[in-house]
């Protein structure tokens, strides 16, 4: 058995940056580097600083490295091919970085082609983006090292002078070789998901709200955003401590709590709106509770909420292929326990005691794929109006009834 040319190291601080998602993502991570890379030794390192490990990588036997530095992080088709061939071919490149969605370097900093919602999307967007790259390399004077390669005879000449994957940029230039990056090799990553405001649904808040709760109120943004726009008291509703501490600082009151089962008489007085950002899908009684946001309404208190569209085109094209792949913050988030179309969701809502007032939709941009999917289920027989298989969500205003 021939052995492997790389070795991949992911290191995992244990610090969960995507909360409660972050399992899911990790396990999502590994699954992909071994699909794409199933000759490669994986090693997962867990540790309390990432630095600390890299004196132990030298007994390596492998001629390259790969250091990924979080496990929240998807890799691609050939996602390996270009920064080996770089470094078999180019002696004097001591390290090749990649490209990515979210990067602090603008030059390793591209937005992908669409947007993606499932791991079959992202693969087709990641093999877009190799075809269509102006370059696959070039030579930078800088890199930020998240997904990055080098050689295992560089490293353990470099191993002495770094302490983290962060000070190998700066090691490799001392040594006198150079920095690569490969353009056409793009890893996603994860940006700050609780620090949005939301925009969407700030701008559909009765302008006269006086009193608003925000349930699922994460780090508290979209509620000071709403402070700063006038409103005079906003409340926040968030079951997972570390969020809900944060969140004081910013709001009038945090409640840090399962909003299915906080107590009665939580909450002095009543609201004039209740917004609930992609959280119904995660509830196991949406029904009870959106009955109960009912009870702690004003009269004609308005119930504002997101809710991902399960009928999107992505997802129906998966189940044809036999498919259902969960995925960290998509339409298949992996903490999703029921799934709305905007029938369904209009339904829940009536049923619940709200009289729906509008159902917008959010529609990215669709792929050349999307548009030939939707053809094809025109050709065979009637199928849902196109607009609900364009929307990714929906953004719903309510009245209390």
């Amino acid at each position: 058995m021939t052995e492997p040319k790389l070795t991949v190291f992911v290191f995992d601080d244990g610090s969960k940056p995507l909360g409660v998602e972050s399992p899911l993502a990790r396990r999502l991570s590994l699954r992909r580097i071994r699909l794409h890379a199933p000759w490669a030794r994986v090693e997962l390192v867990s540790t309390d600083c990432a630095g600390s490990c890299l004196k132990v990588l030298h007994s390596q036997a492998t001629p390259n490295l790969a250091f990924l530095a979080h496990p929240e992080m998807f890799v691609g088709p050939e996602w390996t091919k270009t920064p080996l061939e770089l470094l078999d071919m180019e002696p004097s490149v001591g390290l090749v970085g990649v490209v990515s969605n979210t990067s602090a370097s603008a030059a390793q900093s591209i937005a992908p082609p669409f947007p993606y919602q499932t791991p079959h999307l992202l693969d087709l967007a990641v093999t877009q983006i190799r075809r269509e790259a102006p370059l696959r390399w070039l030579l930078v004077d800088a890199l930020e090292p998240f997904c990055c390669f080098l050689r295992s005879t560089d490293f353990r000449a470099l191993a002495k002078n770094v302490t983290g994957i962060e000070d190998l940029p700066g090691a490799v230039l001392k040594s006198g070789k150079k920095l690569a990056l490969a353009l056409d090799t793009y890893v996603h990553r994860y940006g700050s998901l609780y620090e949005q405001p939301r925009p969407d649904l700030l701008d559909r808040v009765p302008a006269g709200a006086r009193c608003v709760l925000d349930v699922g109120c994460a780090r508290g943004r979209f509620g000071l955003e709403l402070k700063r726009r006038g409103c005079p008291r906003v409340v926040g509703i968030e079951r997972d401590p570390l969020l809900a501490h944060a969140a004081k600082d910013l709001l009038d009151q945090v409640v840090n709590a399962d909003v299915e089962s906080i107590e009665d008489g939580t909450f002095e007085g009543h609201f004039d709106a209740v917004v609930c950002g992609d959280v119904v899908e995660h509830l196991v009684e949406p029904f009870q509770a959106l009955s109960r946001f009912r009870s702690w309404l004003n009269p004609g208190g308005r119930l504002l909420l997101s809710v991902p569209n399960v009928g999107h085109w992505s997802i129906l094209m998966d189940l044809m292929a036999g498919r259902w792949d969960y995925a960290p913050f998509t339409i298949l988030s992996g903490t999703h326990l029921r799934f709305f179309t905007r029938r369904s969701v209009r339904e829940l809502l009536e049923e619940s005691g709200y009289r729906v007032e509008q159902i917008d939709d959010v529609k990215p941009p669709i792929p050349p794929i999307g548009e030939a999917f939707i053809r094809r289920l025109k050709a065979v027989d009637e199928i849902a109006p196109e607009s609900s298989l364009l929307a990714s969500e929906f953004i719903v205003t309510a009245q209390k009834a």
